[in-house]
């Protein structure tokens, strides 16, 4: 640990990835994985926000896989501390064998714990150990699931209730639409309007709000251009219709769909 004070901050983010070397070992697993724990990242950085718990000036805590070192490395300029930990190809091949999602999600939280001791183990004691585990247990309780409610919106001249919700899984990121009658006591139609690979931030971009017309509903990107609409006459008869507006998506679509494959398994 660096002897300079440093100044109080917040812990915000917590992410587990696998360093550029395994570029040169496994690209395989450096894909899958760099994806495969993307949800997890998201999951503890929203929970970790909550406790907010003091730091020696850091917002991330950044957990690298590496093939040989083992350290800790503080960055002022990025206001975050770097925690290596050695991942062998033996570790590569064990990975490989845990076909079981729930085992597999465990052991990518064994690694965020390796991480978190590491930390404490170089003097960064102020790292809430007990709180951070507690999270985890809460996750795997929940049954290793990170969805949530995006929006919701009453549509009395439809008689319609529309809930959108965001599923982010190991393998992507989905967007369903729930529409039930306005009293909540009928789901009429219920699919997804949209999937990606599970890179949140492109997700987060292209989803900000919602706008309506007579004849569409309409969901905006964060520079409020048209991501995609659904069609308001054929929710009425208990279908779902959308068209993608996004011509950059559009031309990226089958791209996006083969990182899905990819990292699926």
């Amino acid at each position: 640990m660096l002897n300079q004070k440093k100044l109080i901050m917040y812990l915000y983010y917590i992410v587990l990835s696998p360093d550029y070397e395994y570029e040169n070992i496994d690209k395989q697993f450096r894909t899958r994985l760099f994806y495969n724990v993307q949800f997890l990242n998201n999951y503890l950085g929203g929970c970790v926000r909550k406790l907010k718990a003091k730091t020696t000036g850091y917002t991330m805590l950044s957990i690298n896989l590496h093939p040989t070192e083992e350290s800790c490395e503080f960055s002022d300029y990025t206001k975050s501390l770097q925690v290596n930990i050695r991942f062998t190809r033996d570790d590569i091949s064990y990975l490989k064998t845990l076909r079981n999602l729930s085992e597999r999600f465990d052991y990518y939280l064994s690694l965020y714990e390796r991480g978190y001791r590491r930390a404490i183990k170089e003097g960064y004691t102020e790292i809430p150990l007990d709180r951070l585990l507690h999270i985890h247990e809460q996750f795997r309780s929940e049954g290793y699931n990170n969805s949530w409610l995006w929006k919701k919106k009453l549509l009395r001249e439809d008689d319609t209730y529309l809930f959108f919700y965001i599923h982010f899984s190991s393998f992507d990121i989905r967007m369903t639409l729930t529409v039930m009658d306005k009293k909540k006591t009928i789901v009429k139609c219920a699919d997804t309007i949209c999937q990606m690979n599970p890179w949140y931030d492109f997700f987060w971009k292209s989803f900000r709000k919602l706008t309506f017309t007579d004849t569409e509903i309409i969901l905006m990107d964060f520079i409020d251009y048209p991501f995609l609409s659904i069609d308001r006459k054929a929710l009425c008869e208990g279908k779902i219709s959308v068209t993608l507006l996004d011509e950059d998506y559009i031309k990226h679509i089958l791209e996006d769909q083969n990182i899905i494959k990819k990292i699926t398994w």
